[in-house]
């Protein structure tokens, strides 16, 4: 990512593509399939990561967004 661009410009430039991708494999898998919840988990935590900011009660990084993303991405990639 280039130095400029801040981490909320880039998710705004890549998130719909992204998220497109995501919905049409949802379809080809099956939305009611285990693969296809958690691509629902994914586009909808991708969204969220736009607005995200880290709650103060949020000590351990397990508790924030950004964690839960990897461990959903990790769950598709077949780590969990």
């Amino acid at each position: 990512m280039n130095d400029s661009r801040t981490s909320a410009s880039f998710c705004a430039e890549t998130v719909p593509a992204a998220r497109a991708a995501l919905i049409a494999k949802r379809e080809a898998v099956g939305a009611d399939t285990q693969t296809g919840l958690t691509i629902s988990t994914v586009v909808e935590q991708m969204e969220n990561l736009q607005t995200y900011e880290r709650p103060a009660w949020a000590n351990d990084p397990r508790q924030t967004l950004p964690y839960q993303l990897k461990k959903s991405m990790a769950r598709l990639a077949g780590g969990m």
